[in-house]
């Protein structure tokens, strides 16, 4: 999952690979859906797409309160889940525009959700144009 924060607390997002509009593949060119941060937005598709770590977890709980593994193995195993292949990767994406602020939101969002492999980096050319053309 691509997300992309820029100016007036915006948020969107995209799944999978970009694609431009010209692509050689003929593929359909990435669009960019809004969303806000509330638990209507941002959090719940995040627990959506991320749905086979958060119920692993969740199983895990029930494991560890009933005294069946031990907080050790809780642990571990919940750090497994949340690095599996099936578990969702997010990239945080930002124009000079957004605020240090989102960014953080978007991070303690990602840890409410249980999401394990995040990064910050930059937005490539394309997915810039396509940003700009969004907040016209």
């Amino acid at each position: 999952m691509n997300i992309i924060l820029t100016k007036d607390h915006k948020v969107f997002y995209y799944k999978g690979q970009f694609n431009a509009p010209d692509n050689k593949e003929g593929k359909p060119a990435t669009q960019l859906t809004e969303t806000t941060f509330s638990s209507e937005g941002l959090h719940k598709i995040l627990l959506e797409m991320n749905s086979y770590a958060h119920d692993e977890i969740a199983k895990l709980e029930v494991q560890a309160r009933n005294k069946q593994i031990p907080d050790s193995t809780f642990k571990r195993k919940a750090m497994d889940a949340k690095g599996d292949r099936r578990s969702l990767t997010a990239l945080i994406k930002t124009d000079d525009k957004a605020t240090y602020k989102d960014v953080v939101d978007v991070v303690d969002e990602l840890n409410v959700c249980m999401v394990g492999k995040y990064v910050i980096i930059d937005m490539s050319g394309p997915e810039y144009a396509l940003l700009t053309e969004k907040i016209k």
